[in-house]
């Protein structure tokens, strides 16, 4: 499912499910045949071994490994409301040795799915294991008329906890239950032993469907349970969950349908949480994250009063004053998207140089009337009469410096899209030619287009990031017949910029994004 580091162990978590076993069914309908199978079937659980129920691991080399039950049974607990037979384990690694013991797991019979941890405590969410309906009794060969039994629609997450305080085998503490369900795993956090859950409900399971609402439930152990001790809610009703983020004894919670309530909340009182603030914005964050101070990135889309999403947006929180939110600046790329909205691990943050990495994508999109590609909400600068601007498609990452004075862009990292079209040489002027003929709505003029831009050379080929000779010049990118490929991840080595997408390796210089080497996977 997940896994977490905390000093040098490594907890592992998966679930398995039980191997089916070879039921037999009724020959008939009659009282006599459903006992004669309902008989078999007992022997053939009666007849079944540990290992059939517990999940194994294959250990060794080559390819003969050996299989191993994962769990002693002596480590298999159940939580105190039947879970299901599926079981949840977490094994404990030593990465600082060399032997991997999986008798050193703990497991419980139940299901998982989001994982979170804190130094002290793992916990693992996973919606609630709810019964089958029961099927209408029978009276002989002729079924009964037997009203079904009201089925609650109302979701709810179990969610487990064990204790990774020591470097040995974590330890099953409690299990317990939460209205509603989970958005990730910012959705927990645990401060001072009370863990916070951030959830939404909705009627039917539908949280699209109108009548959502979230709450933040706070829970502390109490003989052997996880057990509820305050709760506030009251936040987006009718909207979806977009991000959640705890810092310390605050929290963040971003709703959205048409605009973006951003929710501040005070959790000193574990048993009173509260809503304190509330900062209503055009558009949504799907990621926040916590840097210098009070101070909050929040990256999701710009979006019209109607909800009507126009660009990756990256805005600059200030949560100094919790009852009175800001939002300090915001930067947007015109008809984009960003993987960091479905993947929070596709952001970079670079605390040294107040560095951000947005992967983004646009699509290509011609010319706007007057629109500056970085403006907020498809503002068009120049007015109804200013000149069309070209916005030629850009996929790559874009890198931010941000500070509590604002947002400002350093600079833009391109990954090519394949080793076929890189490096596109420099004509003899020590121009990239654009080759692709703009898109125009029908009956307006094409304007002019611009057929070139500079040569951009990196200081691996001699350059200094300007126009240079052509033989010695390339085109990275990114130009319309060259696009790039998206980025996955960026990290930071010394002074380097690493970014890694599906086709190669790019360095650059993590001052100014200069490019330093690509390393083509093929």
């Amino acid at each position: 499912v997940s896994a977490r580091m905390v000093d040098g162990q490594a907890r592992v978590v998966t679930t398995a499910t039980r191997a089916p076993l070879p039921f037999v069914m009724p020959s008939s309908s009659t009282p006599a045949a459903e006992e004669a199978a309902a008989k078999a079937n007992r022997q053939i659980v009666a007849d079944t071994k540990i290992e059939d129920w517990l999940p194994s691991a294959h250990i060794g080399a080559g390819d003969h490994p050996t299989d191993v039950p994962l769990l002693d049974c002596a480590k298999v607990s159940h939580p105190k409301t039947f879970s299901g037979f599926g079981t949840l384990a977490v094994m404990s690694v030593d990465v600082t040795g060399s032997e991997i013991k999986p008798a050193d797991a703990v497991g419980i019979l139940a299901d998982g799915q989001t994982v979170y941890a804190s130094k002290a405590n793992l916990y693992v969410a996973t919606p609630a294991y709810v019964d089958p309906p029961k099927q209408p009794t029978t009276s002989g060969t002729t079924p009964a008329t037997v009203a079904p039994p009201p089925v609650d629609l109302r979701s709810s997450t179990s969610i487990h906890k064990f204790d990774i305080t020591n470097k040995g085998p974590a330890i099953y503490k409690a299990s317990g239950t939460v209205d509603g369900t989970l958005l990730s795993q910012f959705s927990m956090s645990e401060d001072d032993a009370t863990l916070r859950v951030a959830t939404t409900t909705a009627p039917n399971g539908c949280p699209r469907c109108g009548g959502s609402e979230t709450g933040v439930h706070t829970f502390q152990e109490t003989d052997g349970e996880l057990r509820q001790v305050g709760q506030v809610g009251d936040m987006g009703h009718g909207e979806q969950v977009k991000a959640v983020r705890f810092v310390g004894k605050q929290g963040y919670v971003v709703t959205f349908r048409q605009t973006d309530p951003l929710y501040t909340l005070d959790l000193s009182d574990p048993a009173a949480p509260r809503v304190v603030g509330e900062l209503k914005l055009l558009g949504y964050s799907a990621y926040l994250h916590p840097i210098d101070g009070s101070l909050l990135i929040g990256i999701g889309q710009d979006a019209t009063a109607q909800g009507r999403a126009l660009g990756t947006k990256v805005a600059l929180y200030d949560m100094t004053d919790l009852a009175n939110p800001r939002e300090v600046q915001s930067y947007v790329l015109w008809n984009s998207t960003s993987q960091v909205e479905q993947d929070f691990h596709a952001f970079m943050w670079w605390g040294a140089t107040k560095l951000a990495m947005i992967p983004v994508d646009r699509a290509y999109v011609g010319y706007i009337n007057g629109c500056d590609p970085s403006s907020t909400r498809g503002v068009c600068p120049g007015g109804a009469g200013a000149a069309p601007t070209y916005l030629p498609p850009f996929t790559g990452a874009i890198g931010l410096t941000i500070d509590p004075s604002g947002i400002k862009e350093l600079g833009r990292v391109v990954n090519p899209a394949s080793t076929r079209s890189y490096p596109t040489p420099c004509n003899t002027n020590g121009d990239c030619v654009i080759t692709e003929e703009p898109t125009m709505p029908p009956g307006q003029p094409v304007p002019p287009m611009p057929t070139t831009v500079p040569c951009y050379i990196p200081p691996s080929a001699g350059g200094s990031g300007g126009v240079a000779a052509p033989d010695s010049s390339y085109c990275p990118g990114p130009v319309p017949s060259a696009p790039g490929s998206p980025i996955e991840r960026s990290l930071v080595v010394g002074d380097t910029l690493y970014t890694f997408s599906s086709n190669g390796l790019k360095s650059s210089e993590v001052a100014t994004l200069h490019e330093k080497f690509w390393l083509p996977f093929s």
